[in-house]
């Protein structure tokens, strides 16, 4: 975890804190254009996935990029919904 900004004074590391320095309004918007577009490649990567022409079209391992990109974006899809639950 990010304990936040840290400063060097002579007697050492100061840490100062990370909350309070995000405004939660500008970060659920960035978390929510975020969450839209992430929403949106995946839909069209499912929709790759679903086409059975562009499936036995497309080589072997387009197709595996394919499948390992909706994992990702199906993993990154909820961890900006949790995020967002977080903010309220």
């Amino acid at each position: 975890a990010n304990p936040g900004p840290k400063v060097f004074t002579p007697l050492g590391e100061l840490y100062l804190p990370a909350t309070g320095l995000v405004d939660p309004a500008v970060e659920k918007d960035r978390l929510t254009k975020e969450l839209t577009k992430v929403q949106k490649d995946l839909e069209q990567t499912r929709r790759k996935l679903g086409d059975t022409n562009m499936l036995a079209k497309a080589p072997p391992a387009k197709v595996e990029e394919w499948r390992a990109l909706e994992v990702s974006l199906a993993a990154k899809e909820i961890s900006l919904k949790e995020a967002l639950d977080k903010l309220g």
